[in-house]
């Protein structure tokens, strides 16, 4: 299965509707390939959590203690 997302900028605020529905269909489907696609530019690395799918933090990465480790190392760049 694979699931496209447009405009998946709008999923930033995890309290929006769309957001939840997402995290739902994280969950249902863990083996499901997420495509995120936008023209919006990130304007932080806080901005990138809905990223989650992409595995550029958490175990086995670079940044293996999570989002806030992603986050600190990128922005003290």
């Amino acid at each position: 299965m694979q699931i496209i997302l447009d405009e998946s900028h709008c999923l930033r605020n995890p309290k929006t509707n769309a957001a939840i529905a997402v995290a739902v269909l994280d969950h249902k489907y863990p083996k499901a390939k997420f495509v995120y696609s936008s023209a919006t530019v990130a304007e932080s690395a806080k901005g990138l959590g809905y990223l989650s799918r992409l595995n550029l933090w958490g175990p086995e990465t670079a940044y293996p203690f999570g989002f806030k480790q992603f986050v600190s190392v990128i922005e003290d760049m």
